[in-house]
């Protein structure tokens, strides 16, 4: 074990001292110049990851607020190439800002509804099953158009809200 101290050893040592002239906080030391660039690049990455996806849920919402219109739209005219042309268009502005080399941009209208059948199957076979019947180049680029049943409009409709719901958590 240790010796036990006696006060003779203790009064060979010396007291503290101080510097003469106070020390200031400028300039930090390097190590406090590291920390404060990690915390930099730190606020920086958190900021730009949180602009993204603020960006991604306006591009979201103003697409659900596009597709409310454009079905209203079409409720009023029944004009059923309408409705597609402009449900495709949302799907492809989405996919364009969530990534830039969307393939959604040259995707045929078929690919699209498929996507948006895709997109029902887990939620809801019935009205996936119902985007499988709609004859969609026929619908776009025969002159006498066949129009959309009402079954089918609903099938659109949700197919297209379960794409975005799936395009929002994919940002």
């Amino acid at each position: 074990g240790a010796a036990p101290m006696t006060a003779d050893a203790l009064s060979g040592l010396r007291d503290i001292h101080l510097p003469e002239t106070p020390i200031g906080w400028w300039p930090p030391a390097p190590g406090w110049w590291i920390v404060l660039g990690i915390s930099l690049l730190g606020c920086f990455l958190v900021y730009r990851r949180w602009s993204r996806a603020r960006r991604a849920r306006y591009f979201h919402r103003e697409a659900r607020r596009l597709s409310r219109q454009y079905l209203a739209q079409y409720r009023a005219t029944q004009n059923s190439a309408d409705l597609l042309q402009h449900l495709f268009a949302v799907m492809r502005r989405v996919g364009g800002t969530t990534d830039a080399q969307s393939p959604l941009k040259s995707a045929s209208a078929r690919d699209l509804a498929e996507q948006l059948r895709a997109a029902l199957t887990e939620k809801n076979a019935d009205l996936a099953d119902q985007i499988k019947t709609v004859a969609v180049e026929e619908i776009l680029y025969d002159k006498a158009r066949q129009s959309l049943s009402g079954k089918q409009v609903e099938a659109l409709a949700a197919g297209l809200n379960a794409w975005l719901k799936q395009a929002a958590r994919s940002c």
